[in-house]
């Protein structure tokens, strides 16, 4: 089996509700990257000399670059979001195409916290950002294809 690589990799934008998605993919996003490593509490006793712990909180974040576009909409829909805080953008970041089985990601409602542009002389104007996810109704989910499309769960 060839090796997955970050040019497959996609996000996508619901243009619908939540419930009933209609997932749009976002091509004008270039390099981004996902974080997730589970924060972790120590419970150190005196029967080992070994640290052993638990895993708390899962912080997530999404971060990358859009080429900037007045014409894309959605670029505008990002730069949109970002100047109103009330905004939420319902994501779907995938490590391929959402119809190809055994491709998993996450999904969530984020809210856009980073929004930077570097107007250097010879730069494409790009966008820095970053996505976190908000608290929505909605908590994020693991996404993995399955059937040809992707089946959502509770992280825990």
């Amino acid at each position: 089996m060839a090796s997955k690589t970050g040019l497959h990799s996609k996000a996508y934008l619901n243009s619908a509700n939540y419930g009933t998605p209609t997932w749009g993919v976002v091509n004008l996003i270039g390099d981004f990257s996902v974080a997730a490593a589970w924060d972790w509490a120590t419970a150190p006793t005196r029967e080992t000399p070994v640290v052993r712990g638990a895993r708390t909180m899962l912080p997530l974040s999404v971060t990358g670059k859009m080429r900037v576009s007045d014409l894309d909409a959605n670029y505008q829909t990002f730069d949109n979001s970002f100047h109103n805080s009330a905004s939420i953008l319902d994501m779907l970041i995938l490590n391929g195409d959402m119809n190809t089985n055994g491709v998993t990601g996450f999904r969530a409602e984020f809210e856009l916290v980073k929004w930077s542009e570097d107007q250097a002389l010879g730069n494409i104007l790009m966008k820095e950002l970053e996505l976190r996810p908000s608290a929505t109704a909605n908590n994020p989910k693991r996404a993995v294809v399955s059937g040809g499309s992707p089946v959502f769960t509770d992280i825990t």
